[in-house]
């Protein structure tokens, strides 16, 4: 049995290895500066739109981050129309929000020329007429996850859509921010007050309200599995309800129409981060863009120029909708103990201090505001 152990061993060892091949990312020049990385994406909300130029740090040298500085940045459209971005920054190049107006059914293309005379040019890409995001609902579900070694169970609340399926099928990327509304922890407690007043605190029933920006991981979804001609709900979005919303929360979400060239550059991005590192996972392959060295095609640059049209939604979220009470959402700022709880005089000394001022009053806590959104449903 000894024997027997160490010859499945052996053969499990080889049998990975056979299988997993080594990633060569092929880098045969060893210029720190070999290639260029391009950020660039165009929207129909006609603010200002940034191009972003660096290089590639040597992977020996370590160089670290390193932008593109001088170069000539340009966007051409489809109507022969010329946009010169100008540096605002070291190797950030920004449009003209007087000059440069999108239209929604154009197609847009980047060049840039690098001071060493290089020069380079995407595809064009078109900035798609967005759907209406007129069917959009959601429900509190609940879904297990994998914490550690073991499985559990939480409440979430997901988003789902209708799609009409047409014969092209549709590229979409999904994101949300959010208000909601709290009190402090400590509001209307007597531990609020210095030198033992005990007098009831005036902004007991006081309401606050917060914005908050979500940076959710990449959330893409495609219409391209599904039947043609044919109505399928599709889930879009799922969130776990933190202390946020304790009382109610108002989401504003937006939805992104993508080309399908951005889309699915953007599903082998997700692929390669959602990677778990385990032996069976496949190996890391080079992520092509669309940006191109003209007189040298195989000379790419890292990143991809694209465009993408928003359409957005908003959505109240009550507490009393969700299955599970949630706490306050300043139970977690470090807002020390309730002095009024039962036995908690026989504390060290160290713990009965007095809360934080936000802890007593929501309109000290950063960012917060009493004034209600015109938004807010009640």
């Amino acid at each position: 049995m000894k024997y027997q152990s160490i010859y499945y061993l052996i053969f499990i060892i080889v049998l990975c290895s056979s299988c997993i091949d080594p990633f060569d990312p092929k880098l045969t020049n060893n210029d720190s500066r070999s290639q260029l990385v391009v950020e660039g994406l165009i929207s129909n909300n006609n603010s200002v739109n940034i191009i972003t130029l660096s290089r590639t740090s040597s992977v020996k040298g370590n160089s670290g981050y390193e932008r593109e500085s001088g170069a000539l940045v340009y966007i051409i459209d489809n109507d022969s129309n010329c946009y010169q971005l100008e540096e605002i920054s070291s190797g950030r190049y920004a449009t003209s929000p007087s000059d440069f107006l999108t239209k929604l059914g154009n197609f847009y293309q980047l060049k840039v020329e690098l001071n060493n005379g290089q020069k380079y040019e995407s595809d064009f890409q078109e900035l798609i007429v967005p759907d209406e995001l007129d069917s959009l609902w959601f429900k509190s579900e609940e879904e297990t996850f994998l914490s550690g070694n073991s499985i559990v169970a939480s409440e979430v609340i997901n988003f789902y859509t209708k799609n009409d399926i047409r014969r092209d099928p549709l590229y979409y990327r999904y994101d949300y921010s959010g208000t909601f509304a709290f009190e402090s922890v400590f509001q209307g407690s007597s531990a609020c007050f210095k030198g033992g007043d005990r007098s009831a605190i005036k902004t007991q029933d006081l309401i606050c309200y917060r914005n908050e920006t979500v940076n959710l991981p990449l959330n893409i979804v495609s219409t391209e599995d599904l039947p043609i001609n044919s109505e399928s709900v599709i889930k879009v979005l799922t969130v776990v309800p933190s202390r946020q919303y304790s009382i109610g929360y108002s989401m504003l979400i937006t939805r992104y129409s993508l080309t399908s060239s951005f889309f699915h550059f953007l599903e082998q991005l997700k692929a390669q981060r959602d990677v778990g590192g385990s032996m069976f996972d496949p190996p890391p392959t080079e992520i092509v863009g669309n940006i191109t060295n003209v007189n040298n095609p195989e000379d790419r640059a890292v990143g991809f120029f694209s465009t993408s049209s928003s359409t957005s939604k908003r959505l109240f979220i009550d507490s009393k909708f969700l299955k599970k009470e949630v706490r306050d959402p300043l139970n977690n700022e470090n807002c020390g103990h309730n002095l009024d709880e039962p036995g908690i005089a026989q504390l060290p000394e160290e713990y009965l201090r007095r809360p934080r001022d936000y802890c007593c009053d929501c309109r000290l806590y950063p960012g917060a505001t009493v004034q209600k959104p015109s938004f807010w449903p009640y």
